[in-house]
């Protein structure tokens, strides 16, 4: 696991940066069942 804590700022900002962006994330938007009503 990564500590931001130890790092500087400006080493944490690129690795956020050069991640691997929002194609993980797009997946898990997607809704798994319709909402239900109440």
């Amino acid at each position: 696991m990564l500590d931001f804590a130890q790092l500087p700022p400006e080493v944490n900002s690129a690795l956020m940066y050069a991640g691997p962006g929002s194609g993980p994330m797009l997946p898990s938007c997607k809704p798994r069942r319709p909402p239900t009503t109440l």
